[in-house]
Parts: structure tokens; sequence; C-alpha cells
């Protein structure tokens, strides 16, 4: 199977931690079904995400989630075929900004607030897998407080 890697980022219509637990539980199942692992990070307002898998299964998913009313703006920002995965250990991990991690941020991105519009392409899914793998992260099964 030949493995792709697709990033984006979309900023939340709603805000509230069921909205987002909704969004985890549903991706989590779903991915397990499909084999796509992921990342997702979310900072309040919006959300970045690396997804892996077989090129259709991820490319058909972004399409749902582009069209999917809680995202608003999905901005594709790479899609790459990869040798393996980065994020294997997850159906879809999840890190919550809002718990620390903003220091990684400053290095990916051109001004100093989380403006994910300001990141560079090329280290967007770096960016994504730093945060993810810092001690301390908030992934794999975690999810927020309702």
């Amino acid at each position: 199977m030949r493995l792709t890697s697709l990033a984006y980022y979309s900023s939340m219509a709603l805000q509230g931690p069921h909205q987002v637990n909704d969004i985890l539980k549903t991706a989590r199942k779903n991915n397990k079904i499909e084999m796509i692992t992921g990342s997702l990070v979310y900072d309040g307002q919006y959300f970045l995400q690396v997804l892996e898998g077989a090129r259709t299964a991820v490319t058909d998913l972004f399409l749902r989630i582009s069209n999917d009313p809680r995202h608003l703006g999905c901005r594709l920002m790479t899609v790459v075929d990869i040798p393996e995965r980065r994020f294997s250990d997850w159906e879809m991990g999840f890190v919550d900004l809002e718990m620390g991690k903003r220091d990684l941020i400053k290095r990916y991105s051109s001004v100093d607030n989380f403006l994910p519009e300001h990141f560079e392409s090329r280290g967007f899914v770096e960016l994504i897998h730093k945060i993810s793998n810092t001690p301390g992260a908030v992934v794999g099964s975690a999810t927020l407080a309702a």
C-alpha cells in the first residue's frame, strides 16, 4: 500500500469541549476502520491535523472534513507520499495547546501568535510531530473534559 501524508488547518465553527470530543470519538472509530493514523492539534480556535494512510482513504477523509460544518476555512498545507507513518501509534492523537506547547509554535511561524496561515507548509507536519511527541503532550486516548 502506498502511504500518503496530508496536513491541513481549519478553524472551529462552534466552540466547546463537547464538539472536540465528538470529533475525536468519531475520528478514532472511523480511522481505525480506514487504517488512517495522525494527530490533531487544537488551540481553542484552530485545528492543525496530519492524516496518514492510503492516498484514497486520506483524500476522501479530507474532503469529508472540508464539508463538515464544524470546520471553517479548511486549508490544505501539504500532501506527500511517505515511506512510513510518523503517527503510527494513534488512530488520532490529540494535543490541546491550551495545556502548553505554545513555545514550539514560534519556531515554525512568522508571527508570535497562533495563526496557522503564517506557518510554512514545509514545516507544518514537523511542527505537529514535535508538538505531539513532546513530553507531557496530551495524545492518544486522552480527551477534553466535557
